[in-house]
């Protein structure tokens, strides 16, 4: 099903690419890239598993604009706004 797909495609990033990748394109650009990720994965999974999200839900494509960036954060709450997304 598409939340296996969506979570491989993750997982093959994560396990087989490479930091010199990563650093050459942006260590931020590649954090905001795997926050997108991972909240598709998260509305996925809800759609897949749970129910049909609200209509006030963030787009799978788009972030919220009411959802905090790291720039608007400190850094502990940035560490723990990781932790939810990853949980």
């Amino acid at each position: 099903n598409e939340c296996k797909r969506l979570a491989g495609e993750m997982y093959s990033g994560l396990r087989y690419g490479r930091m010199e990748d990563i650093f050459r394109n942006g260590l931020h650009e590649f954090l905001e890239a795997f926050l997108r990720q991972n909240n598709r994965l998260g509305i996925q999974i809800q759609r897949t598993y749970l129910n049909e999200p609200s209509l006030n839900a963030p787009s799978l494509n788009e972030p919220s604009l009411d959802s905090p960036t790291t720039d608007s954060l400190s850094a502990d709450e940035s560490e723990h706004t990781l932790e939810q997304s990853q949980s």
